[in-house]
């Protein structure tokens, strides 16, 4: 493998290289289709009614506030004309910017242009948020609030300049009107320049506390409206389970993550540090066993926080569409995969305990560390998914940096496993698109012959786009079955389900149309199904 001459390496060639990456990327994956994706199709909805029908409408089915991509999302939309790709474009320009300004804030903190730029990629690589990159989603305009409210952070930190305290207080208010979060890491920050008298009272009331009043008016205006979350979003407990049980099936999951976010960084030290320590190596293998034995067991197997990770692709997919697919591979895959996380968190560990001085040496590398652990405390008692570890990124990666500074590394061996990110994220995210589309064009097909959409079950996005709003004015129908999915249960409850898009032929129903999926690569997805009851089956 050619690499270049990696002392030579600048500023100018980061740049370059990000750059060149997200049009190859952009050209490589389309963003072309006019279909929602995973929840976005909530705050989605309000920027159509909005650019529509002149009025502003929040669902009640929002749990967080996403009034900032509703925002600019309707600004967008009265310029160009509503499109969900034009919207998808909006997050993909996010996710460049929050990959520039994450390079460029380790930069700051005195990283070289090579680590930088490695630990930028990574971050941006993750097949997590490179998947969400491609959607509406709210979790990359959060991530790139919090990466540029943080520039504003470092230097008011450095030259004691409230202006610049301000500024990051302000970017993070904006930031709570896409993830409630943005408030955690503001008064951790706030706090932390208080106790630590790096800033006076008078410079902490107006560099902090006037941003959160503001954002507090804002949110009791949007609440008089009624445009503020009408639920919470977060189950804290699933059925049967206890506090302890949610607590370590989280702790587990969410190690498992982590490692798996920092696999390129732990693979290139251990390949090349020798480890002198009789105890290291069996570590390793101790855990590698006990991951493989653990995933045995399916409750606690991997991947089990799902959504964008799971067993059947990249984004979630059984959970929102009637129908039988099959995983990407053979449980031995997934028991393989467990085992390596788990002895990639262990070298993780070990590799984090030596670099611990080094990140406390530095104020705001000290304030995103006490954010990660809040941030963490406040995920394990609740029901969670792995997108929200997402907002852990920033975190992860300034360790991962500190490692890399610390130790020497193999860089053919970071960029041999971040290929394989690489792989992973194209692939899983193409076949994302693909099968949608697929749906929406199976879906499109039958109303053109004057179906109402009301008979068409066509999954989570498609009923919450066309019939949710439907179902708040009046009832579908006074029935619902017991074997109905929970978003129909949810969503469009009295849903008849005369016809269902599906993954496969559906038992009482006979298949009336086949849309080819354009996936590549080892995926199952290849024909999406519209299945008609048959007259006589049992609903």
């Amino acid at each position: 493998m050619f690499l270049p001459p990696f002392p030579r390496f600048n500023e100018r060639s980061a740049y370059a290289l990000l750059t060149i990456l997200y049009i190859a990327f952009f050209f490589l994956i389309s963003p072309r289709g006019e279909f929602p994706l995973n929840d976005d199709w909530a705050h989605t909805l309000s920027v159509y009614v909005r650019t529509h029908a002149g009025i502003f409408q929040y669902p009640s089915w929002l749990s967080a506030t996403l009034h900032f991509p509703i925002a600019y999302g309707t600004l967008l939309s009265s310029v160009f004309g509503f499109s969900f790709t034009l919207l998808r474009v909006s997050n993909l320009i996010f996710a460049f910017l929050t990959i520039i300004l994450y390079y460029a804030l380790l930069r700051r903190l005195h990283h070289s242009p090579v680590v930088s730029v490695f630990i930028a990629l990574l971050f941006w690589l993750n097949p997590i948020f490179f998947n969400l990159s491609y959607t509406f989603m709210g979790d990359v305009p959060a991530l790139f609030l919090f990466v540029a409210s943080l520039h504003f952070f470092k230097t008011g930190m450095d030259q004691k300049r409230t202006m610049y305290l301000l500024a990051g207080a302000v970017v993070q208010a904006v930031g709570f009107f896409v993830r409630q979060t943005s408030i955690i890491f503001l008064g951790i920050i706030s706090l932390y320049l208080l106790i630590k008298k790096e800033i006076s009272v008078r410079q902490w009331l107006s560099s902090f506390v006037l941003p959160v009043a503001g954002m507090l008016v804002v949110y009791g205006v949007l609440w008089r409206m009624g445009a503020v979350p009408g639920k919470i979003g977060a189950r804290f407990l699933p059925e049967g389970w206890s506090y302890i049980t949610q607590i370590i099936f989280n702790s587990w999951h969410l190690g498992l993550l982590v490692s798996f976010f920092a696999l390129p960084v732990t693979i290139a030290v251990l390949m090349r540090r020798t480890i002198t320590s009789w105890w290291a190596p069996l570590l390793l293998i101790l855990a590698a066993a006990g991951g493989v034995i653990v995933s045995r067991i399916d409750a606690w197997g991997f991947p089990g926080l799902g959504n964008i990770i799971n067993l059947y692709g990249l984004g979630p997919n059984r959970s929102v569409m009637q129908g039988e697919i099959q995983s990407w591979g053979p449980p031995w895959v997934y028991s393989v995969a467990t085992g390596l996380f788990s002895a990639g968190l262990a070298g993780l560990i070990m590799l984090c305990r030596i670099v611990r001085r080094q990140l406390l040496m530095d104020g705001l590398k000290r304030v995103l560390l006490l954010y990660g652990a809040v941030y963490i405390f406040m995920l394990l008692p609740i029901r969670t998914f792995d997108r929200y570890a997402v907002g852990l990124l920033p975190v992860i990666a300034l360790l991962l940096a500190e490692v890399l500074r610390r130790f020497s590394w193999s860089k053919g061996a970071f960029i041999a496993v971040l290929a394989v990110f690489v792989a992973y994220a194209l692939v899983g995210t193409h076949n994302y698109l693909a099968w949608n589309d697929a749906r929406w064009q199976l879906g499109r097909r039958l109303l053109a012959t004057g179906t109402p959409v009301e008979q068409i079950e066509g999954g989570y996005e498609w009923n919450g786009w066309f019939l949710y709003l439907k179902t708040r004015q009046s009832p579908l129908g006074s029935f619902t079955p017991e074997w109905a999915p929970w978003y129909v249960k949810e969503l469009s409850p009295g849903h008849g389900m005369e016809y269902i898009i599906a993954f496969s032929p559906l038992g009482g129903y006979r298949v009336v149309d086949i849309q080819k999926v354009d996936s590549v690569g080892y995926d199952q997805k290849k024909f999406i199904y519209l299945n008609r009851i048959m007259p006589g089956s049992l609903k």
